[in-house]
């Protein structure tokens, strides 16, 4: 109303007014430096004013003001900007996750020293040429050979070690990222019911807003999500933008929040036995026993599921690559192919597509399964040219593109092994019995009654080996013209002391072009990998020849090392380019959302000045009332 206590009422909404002003401002001041603080604001507006009445038909005064009230106070914040945030934050996070792991691949291969694997191999292959030499064939340089190519294993066996624990790493790093993922997933739920009650109730919640924004962001970095906002009270849905088979997965609800998903992960992929089954394209198909664990919680034996798996050995090392299955909110894996029958282990055996694997376009996630498929990838070349260098040293040394073929001396002298009985290159895991032909490693067959045909099975970078019979105090390499016609070089009686021949062909085969992109350690044997001998005229020793869509090994390692290096150019710059963006799009939103001290501490003497005016309407009112009473005295 009009009149003193009215203008009274006034200055008291100025003082509350710039109060409340003041204490958001102090709010925004304390939280300058918090992660995640939006900048908050008053909303400031007019009280509805009063209208004078008159005594008599013409028009009053108008309308008196009756002062101003806080009608809000809100969060600065563009959704917008929240949603290109949250899209860069998914793509920078596979960029940065596969660089990151690559640069320690390629640390792995330093090749600016002889320390290297290329050098070690010119290494190996100078001290073979080192030992034809007239003045320095002696026992001394025969052992150098042994020693050098033991240095060569040793250091494929190294990088092979160094590539299957860089593996095994982010393996883990998955798993960590499975448990913090539910464990984000879960506070995100927990937030938004508890924003949608403050809502309901009339008021804002601009600090759990905040709260549930960051974990948006977070969780954003690990893989693509969605975030749609809820009708009623500002709840969000958030879903995995990737879809999995036919689910559609939903992570957090504003309503009926149990029916969500949640992540679990994949812990061992073990090979059983062949089903008798294939696929379409020919692929056998054999059962797995495969070990997940709900959540990804490791801490009990209870959260362990386990299932019987068919499939093929391509679609196990994809499973083994992806390691994160879709699951209910209790972490029990569900079917991709109606997102609701549970896979927990009740049936006798599942097929590999009943699997809801997790592969996301972007993220943390899908970095480290990127980065396990070129780990994979680097293997495979380095297993490729251990079992290279193996089949043509070996099948040059013992004249033998069959190991398996009987060797009779042409004097009919010596003995008559029925296979190669001295290889150089072997595969340290394999036995052998007392007659020399049989050889057992169970670890490389379905059971324990398999063995192997010869030492050079299954050989590869990992368990390349020099054979422990040459590393005595008395080199027995085969290195004379004749040598492949007998059991032991010992037994040559052909030739003399002098000869090198078979030495000269070993040096050559640094030189020499193979199929190496086409061998696979696992199933290639001499006969595939050299076919067929040819007599090289100079030496008189039957030899391996250059394949005309071949390499050698030399030139295939240069070829990796470069694509080793590109890779890891490539991931680089697009982290660079990406973090680039993104911070670009954080730095809009940081001067939208985000607190500026300056700015501040001049709202703060804007509302300190506009509290001091107001206290001094109520000061003058109280002296025009003081006069009014004492008057009314006299």
């Amino acid at each position: 109303m009009p009149g003193l206590f009215g203008t009274l009422n006034v200055g008291v909404s100025g003082l509350t007014v710039n109060q409340q002003a003041i204490d958001v401002t102090g709010h925004n001041i304390s939280n300058a430096s918090t992660d995640g603080y939006s900048r908050q604001r008053v909303d400031i507006r007019t009280r509805i004013p009063y209208g004078m009445p008159s005594m008599d038909s013409a028009a009053g005064p108008g309308l008196f003001g009756t002062g101003a009230e806080v009608y809000n106070v809100e969060r600065v914040r563009d959704s917008f900007l929240d949603y290109q945030i949250r899209d860069l934050t998914s793509k920078n996070g596979a960029y940065k996750t596969t660089n990151n792991y690559l640069s320690e691949v390629e640390s792995m291969f330093d090749e600016s020293s002889s320390s290297g694997i290329s050098g070690s191999i010119t290494t190996f292959f100078s001290a073979i040429q080192n030992y034809t030499n007239a003045s320095s064939a002696t026992p001394t340089s025969m052992k150098s050979i042994i020693s050098n190519a033991q240095t060569m294993t040793n250091e494929l066996n190294h990088v092979y070690s160094q590539l299957t624990s860089l593996k095994s790493d982010v393996q883990l790093a998955i798993k960590d990222d499975v448990v913090s993922m539910n464990s984000m997933i879960d506070k995100i739920d927990l937030l938004n019911q508890q924003i949608i009650t403050v809502k309901q109730s009339g008021k804002e919640p601009n600090d759990l807003e905040d709260s549930r924004d960051l974990l948006l962001d977070q969780l954003s970095e690990k893989f693509g999500i969605n975030v749609d906002s809820s009708p009623e009270f500002d709840g969000h849905d958030v879903s995995v933008i990737d879809k999995i088979g036919k689910i559609n997965p939903t992570l957090v609800k504003s309503v009926g929040n149990d029916q969500v998903n949640r992540f679990s992960y994949i812990d061992t992929v073990t090979k059983g036995a062949d089903t008798g089954t294939k696929n379409a394209a020919g692929e056998t198909i054999y059962s797995y026993e495969v070990d997940y664990y709900k959540l990804g919680n490791k801490a009990t034996s209870d959260n362990r599921v386990k299932l019987n798996i068919n499939m093929t050995e391509s679609q196990a090392k994809e499973l083994q690559q992806s390691r994160v299955l879709m699951a209910n909110k209790d972490g029990v894996a569900l079917s991709s192919a109606d997102g609701t029958t549970k896979l927990d282990g009740s049936a006798a055996s599942y097929n590999f597509t009943d699997l809801g694997l997790f592969k996301p376009v972007n993220g943390d996630i899908n970095g480290e399964q990127t980065v396990q498929n070129k780990i994979d990838g680097y293997v495979d070349q380095m297993n490729r040219v251990a079992k290279s260098i193996a089949l043509a040293i070996n099948t040059v040394s013992s004249g033998m593109v069959d190991p398996n073929k009987s060797q009779i001396a042409s004097d009919g002298k010596g003995s008559t092994p029925n296979l190669d009985k001295l290889p150089i290159f072997v595969n340290r895991d394999f036995t052998k019995d007392t007659s020399n032909t049989t050889f057992s490693a169970s670890k490389y067959f379905n059971d324990t009654t398999n063995s192997g045909k010869n030492w050079e099975d299954y050989i590869n970078a990992g368990n390349i080996s020099i054979n422990p019979e040459l590393l005595g105090d008395t080199p027995i390499l085969k290195v004379k013209t004749d040598d492949d016609q007998y059991g032991l070089p010992s037994e040559n009686i052909k030739n003399g002391s002098t000869d090198q021949q078979r030495a000269i062909e070993l040096g050559k085969l640094q030189k020499v072009a193979f199929k190496i992109q086409d061998v696979n350690p696992d199933v290639y044997t001499r006969s595939a990998f050299a076919k067929t001998l040819a007599k090289d005229s100079d030496t008189g020793v039957n030899t391996i020849q250059s394949d005309a869509g071949g390499i050698t090994v030399g030139d295939y390692l240069k070829s990796f090392i470069n694509t080793l290096g590109t890779d890891n150019q490539a991931a680089k710059q697009s982290a660079i380019s990406s973090n680039n963006v993104l911070n670009q799009v954080k730095q809009t939103r940081e001067s939208t959302s985000g607190v500026s001290l300056d700015e501040e501490m001049t709202n703060l003497i804007q509302f300190s000045h506009g509290y001091q005016a107001s206290a001094k309407i109520i000061s003058t009112v109280d002296q025009l009332l003081d006069v009014v009473v004492n008057n009314l005295k006299r």
